[in-house]
């Protein structure tokens, strides 16, 4: 599924509605269609992720970039409306101790502007907030937080580590940093797998005894 942002502007806010999966392939698209229309120095930007099913750390990485340069003057960036599953892994990476996190559209006007927004005037997306989402036991699992690539993760965590600290990896660091860390996270890639195995076991074997809980009745 490809990537598509719309925008549209509320005074001094530019709002992009993120559409689709952002992954290893399209990011670098998703960079495109954000410095399309990055104005640091003039509008304040803000990506609702109400219509986003997915995003890896490749895609990650890509909104620490456009943070760090709104960090840079006194513009606001941040993300609002975010699913369920997208909530959890910027929680999980950390993400959301760097650029700020809106539950709803009507928010982060209201928080950047210091006016209320009426919610009919928020010009959010039909079933945009946390409020409306869709449940469904497929997504209960949150799979898609393990759908990624080692090497994202590697960059993403250098990126967030240049956003945190100001700084960036030595040079002469790099090779090592990429070496070992590419050896734990395999480490940590094996130990997750055998959990996995248990935990789709423990499923099975959840699913038996209900079904006979049941018949048994």
């Amino acid at each position: 599924m490809s990537i598509s942002i719309s925008w549209t502007r509320t005074g001094q806010i530019l709002i992009g509605n993120v559409v689709g999966r952002v992954n290893s392939q399209n990011a670098n698209v998703f960079n495109e269609l954000i410095e399309a229309v990055e104005e640091p120095d003039n509008l304040n930007m803000i990506l609702d992720f109400s219509s986003l099913s997915f995003i890896s750390s490749a895609g990650l990485r890509i909104l620490l970039l456009t943070a760090r340069k709104y960090q840079e003057s006194d513009i606001q960036f941040g993300l609002c409306a975010l699913p369920d599953t997208i909530e959890e892994l910027m929680e999980i990476s950390g993400f959301d101790k760097i650029v700020q996190i809106y539950s709803s559209r009507a928010e982060s006007i209201q928080s950047i502007t210091g006016q209320p927004v009426p919610e009919a005037d928020s010009t959010a997306p039909a079933g945009g907030t946390k409020e409306h989402r869709d449940i469904s036991f497929q997504g209960a699992v949150h799979r898609g937080i393990l759908q990624d690539r080692l090497p994202d993760i590697l960059a993403f965590t250098l990126q967030k580590y240049e956003n945190t600290t100001g700084t960036s990896v030595p040079p002469e660091k790099i090779e090592e940093v990429n070496s070992q860390m590419c050896e734990g996270l395999n480490e940590v890639v094996e130990e997750i797998r055998k959990v996995l195995r248990e935990s789709k076991k423990d499923l099975y074997r959840a699913a038996d005894r209900k079904l006979e809980e049941i018949i048994n009745r």
